[in-house]
């Protein structure tokens, strides 16, 4: 998987895992369409975000689709749990974290936690992808 395809998912990761009080897709509602979108599942996932958030339905999961969406969703529900799971920038970031705290505790490296933003990583998704427009 390229970088670029990583940090498209990281971005639908990160939006599957919205919550009422950390709602990812106002980080990204004005700038980030669906056609920025390579992967047709991810492109698909983004629609149901913005229709979800459009309805005013901020908590946003592989759950919540599915009760929203049902028989329209089944096959892609393992791909969303897999995305939210493995691809969120918390779970990312956390891991991230983790390596550096346990790399200080077990050898004495000296930790360097990361700094990085979701917004970062929505600047990046639109910078890469008007360069390859631009191309």
């Amino acid at each position: 998987m390229s970088r670029k395809q990583e940090i498209e998912c990281i971005i639908i990761g990160t939006l599957l895992c919205s919550t009422e009080e950390d709602n990812f897709f106002s980080c990204c509602e004005c700038s980030v369409t669906e056609g920025m979108f390579t992967d047709e599942v991810n492109r698909r996932i983004f629609r149901m975000v913005v229709e979800m958030n459009a309805q005013g339905m901020s908590e946003v999961n592989p759950l919540t689709i599915y009760e929203r969406y049902g028989k329209e969703v089944e096959d892609i529900c393992y791909r969303m749990c897999e995305l939210s799971s493995q691809y969120s920038f918390l779970h990312r970031k956390t891991q991230y974290n983790e390596r550096q705290f346990l790399l200080y505790h077990g050898y004495g490296y000296t930790p360097h936690y990361t700094d990085v933003t979701f917004d970062d990583y929505v600047n990046r998704f639109i910078q890469d992808y008007y360069y390859d427009e631009s191309k």
